[in-house]
């Protein structure tokens, strides 16, 4: 009959069998201390004492380095994002690609950026679209996505997805104009007498 101490466990003379802790994990029997118990090797979990293998992989969105108890031990940041599991450090999270946004930490999956906005690279928020300009399309990259209001119209609000309206009688729109009564010159004004 053999007296050697079972896996996931170490017994020190004349005690009885203790666990190896969270984090750790033992795949040998007849152990004898604590410093027997194996470190959870990066990417991997332990997520409970006595194990004798680890509990698995690192959860999508979070990274574990050596010794890691849970499956989500460390989450990437917002602004980043990690697809695989079983990452082992921060190196695995990458930014935010263009056009898509990644709102919290241990985001897995990013966000299509919506419409009426862009997403440059590391977005945590999409960005709105400027007053005089509107995006009817998810996804866009940058503020050069954002669409001029079209002549005759106006764009009086930020994140537009369409022209607020017809510019008002009396009155040009060229483009851009931010009010039904542009007087600027630049982006509209009153129409000539006659």
């Amino acid at each position: 009959v053999s007296d050697a101490c079972v896996v996931g466990y170490y017994c020190q003379a004349g005690t009885a069998p203790q666990a190896c802790p969270a984090g750790t994990y033992n795949p040998s029997t007849g152990r004898k201390a604590l410093a027997d118990c194996v470190s959870c090797p990066a990417g991997k979990y332990c997520g409970t004492t006595g194990l004798s293998a680890p509990s698995g992989l690192c959860n999508p969105g979070h990274y574990c380095p050596i010794g890691a108890s849970s499956a989500n031990q460390v989450p990437c940041p917002a602004g980043f994002y990690v697809s695989d599991s079983g990452s082992e450090s921060d190196v695995a999270c990458a930014y935010c690609p263009p056009g898509d946004y990644c709102p919290t930490a241990g985001t897995s999956t990013p966000t299509t950026c919506t419409r009426g906005s862009y997403c440059v690279a590391g977005s945590i928020t999409p960005q709105a679209c400027p007053r005089g300009s509107f995006l009817n399309v998810t996804g866009a990259l940058e503020s050069l996505d954002c669409l001029p209001c079209s002549a005759g119209r106006y764009c009086a609000a930020t994140g537009l997805t369409a022209p607020t309206g017809l510019c008002d009688a009396g009155y040009y729109c060229k483009g851009s104009a931010v009010t039904a009564a542009p007087i600027d010159g630049s982006t509209g004004a009153l129409c000539p007498s006659g």
